[in-house]
């Protein structure tokens, strides 16, 4: 058969039906169906060509021949003749395909190409030629590959490309083309689309998504406090000012003179137990903990989102931690890292109180009848108030539903909201902090194709000034007015009776020498005597030594026992530290140490080992002289 040439193939005209075209679902595809296809099974006839423009705006058009690409006499071999039809290796001399492309092609409808580069591939050769006979350098462009079911013609960089044949680039699309095959088979030539019809392709680049969210937060302040007012009426335990008033009937007209009758709620004396709420996500394991001195655990179980849970003392300790929470309790989630609220009083606390992934609900403290008050955001101090600033900068694609999360804050601080590529958008809130605060902020919305993005997370920290030494002779430590009631007994009634001591801060005449104080200490002796039992004031004889103070000891004795205890030295430290705590709770007995502080005394010997050090300290005191009557 003789060759055709590209130019009278061009114009063949063949009395075939239309051809059928579609574009594909995505925006960067095109596919055009030939529907007369013969059924003589070899590579003269195509039945599909798609094109594709990638993201990286390279173009590549796959040819789909009836048979196996190159195999003209349909022997299923492209690289042997048959015996009636000669078929060279691949597409050889006899055969030929063309592509007549008219790059940049705006003119949709014409029916009619006019091209300004043609591909021909023909023996296993691709020959790229501009009609503009001054164009050069198109070769590096386009590559042809014959494969096992198609023909692959590529432009590695169309708009480079189209910038060489001295097209505009402001489009990718690539305009318009037909396509000829000729084959040395004896049959017609192939025209794709039929009746040499110029077929108009438009082509965008695929969606490609990008996340690129960064997350910026600034405090207003890079330190707070220190804390100088309560949140509501609260009761605190040092709110110390001499009245001259003992209202609350404590025997010291220097401690708080608010009148507890008077008070619809408050917190004084330690929580007792807290109502709670777990606010993070689904169902954990919370743990919570007895911090500080006589440490302990107080809840252990599952929690549900939404769900309250209560969390009560215990009696451990002396007897200002009995039934309490203690100065502060620890809550984690899961076994991580936990937070920590205090339960002092010595701090707001109270419905509506946040810290981690929990809020109080409700709550009641040792002191007073009343329950905790509810807090009130809206009266935290000047010198508390953090602002926090949030933003966002998207130099990704477009994002939707975008929030920012803070794990410091109950609810998202900014959002939902969409940002566009290349914007930002910033958001602020406000807290109240009465401790040294660490804040994890996060931002994440969606992209385009229904994928999650995240920002990287950004962290700030807001330090909590200590508050200043107090001046001996000044406010709540001493107040220096005169009360008339000597509360201390150390010889002047205008000190604050707790905490100045002997101290005359205005040198009037009522300030008296300092009597020296003389302590007492009955021996494990006097308290293992049956005769004497009735002089165990706070404790019973058969108390466990382990309860009381907390340690592992060997035995879980009694205290009873423990007095009569012999050889070891962890023994003999518990005869001494038993009549110790004896002493110091016997309100008789004027002993240099108070229970808790006997308690301390046995913890740190337990702790490190030396009984021996702490056992003489207590056997000193234990010695000082018994007033109790044998």
């Amino acid at each position: 058969m003789k060759i055709i040439t590209p130019i009278k193939s061009a114009l063949l005209s063949a009395a075939l039906a239309l051809t059928t075209s579609f574009s594909a679902t995505a925006a960067n595809t095109y596919t055009i169906l030939d529907a007369n296809e013969l059924a003589f099974p070899s590579g003269y006839d195509i039945k599909e060509i798609t094109f594709t423009l990638n993201a990286d705006f390279s173009l590549t058009a796959e040819i789909f021949p009836t048979g196996i690409p190159g195999d003209t006499d349909g022997d299923g071999d492209p690289n042997a003749s048959s015996s009636t039809i000669p078929d060279e290796p691949g597409v050889g001399s006899l055969e030929y395909l063309e592509i007549d492309m008219e790059c940049g092609a705006t003119d949709q409808g014409t029916g009619t190409c006019v091209p300004n580069v043609v591909f021909i591939y023909t023996n296993n050769t691709l020959t790229v030629a501009p009609t503009d006979s001054q164009i050069t350098g198109l070769d590096q462009y386009v590559t042809f590959d014959v494969l096992l079911d198609r023909y692959v013609l590529t432009i590695t960089d169309l708009m480079a490309f189209k910038t060489a044949l001295g097209v505009s680039t402001t489009s990718v699309n690539f305009g318009a083309f037909s396509f000829i095959a000729s084959f040395a088979d004896g049959q017609p030539d192939d025209l794709v689309p039929d009746n040499a019809v110029c077929e108009f392709v438009t082509l965008d680049p695929p969606l490609v998504t990008q996340c690129g969210l960064t997350l910026e937060k600034v405090a207003n302040v890079s330190t707070v406090g220190p804390i100088d007012a309560m949140i509501s009426d609260q009761i605190g335990e040092h709110n110390d000012s001499d009245s001259g008033d003992d209202k609350d009937g404590s025997g010291d007209s220097d401690d708080s003179d608010v009148d507890p009758a008077s008070l619809t709620c408050g917190c004084k004396g330690k929580v007792t137990d807290l109502e709670l709420m777990y606010t993070g996500a689904g169902t954990v394991n919370v743990d919570v903990n007895r911090v500080g001195p006589f440490a302990s655990d107080l809840f252990d179980g599952t929690v549900q989102n939404g769900v309250p849970f209560t969390v009560s003392g215990i009696d451990f300790g002396p007897k200002g931690f009995k039934g309490t929470l203690g100065v502060a309790i620890s809550l984690s989630v899961d076994g991580g890292e936990p937070v920590e609220l205090h339960t002092s009083c010595s701090e707001p606390i109270g419905p509506g109180k946040v810290v981690g992934d929990f809020v109080v609900l409700s709550g009641n403290s040792r002191k007073l009848t009343q329950p905790l008050c509810p807090m009130d955001p809206t009266a935290c101090p000047v010198n508390q108030q953090v602002t926090y600033t949030y933003t966002v900068i998207n130099s990704g694609t477009d994002v939707t539903g975008l929030v920012v999360t803070d794990d410091k804050m109950v609810d998202p601080v900014g959002g939902p909201v969409d940002l566009l590529a290349n914007s930002s958008a910033s958001f602020t809130a406000d807290a109240c902090l009465f401790e040294t605060t660490t804040n994890i902020a996060n931002a994440s919305g969606l992209l385009a194709d229904g994928q999650t993005c995240s920002s990287n997370t950004a962290t700030v920290t807001v330090e909590m000034l200590q508050p200043p030494e107090p001046d001996p002779c000044m406010g709540s430590v001493d107040s220096d007015s005169d009360s008339g009631y000597d509360g201390n007994a150390n010889g002047d009634s205008d000190d604050s009776d707790a905490d100045s001591g002997d101290l005359d801060c205005d040198g009037d005449s009522d300030t008296m020498p300092p009597t020296p104080i003389i302590y007492e200490g009955c021996g494990p002796s006097f308290w293992k005597k049956n005769s004497n039992i009735g002089a165990w004031t706070a404790y019973s004889p058969g108390d466990r030594f382990d309860s009381i103070f907390g340690v592992d000891a060997a035995g879980n004795k009694s205290l009873k026992r423990t007095l009569k205890s012999k050889g070891k030295k962890s023994q003999g430290l518990g005869r001494h530290a038993t009549a110790a705590m004896l002493n110091a709770a016997n309100p008789d007995v004027n002993y240099m140490y108070t229970t808790g502080e006997v308690i301390s005394i046995v913890v740190d010997a337990y702790a490190t080992g030396d009984y021996d050090t702490a056992k003489n300290i207590l056997k000193e005191q234990n010695k000082k002289g018994c007033p109790i009557n044998n």
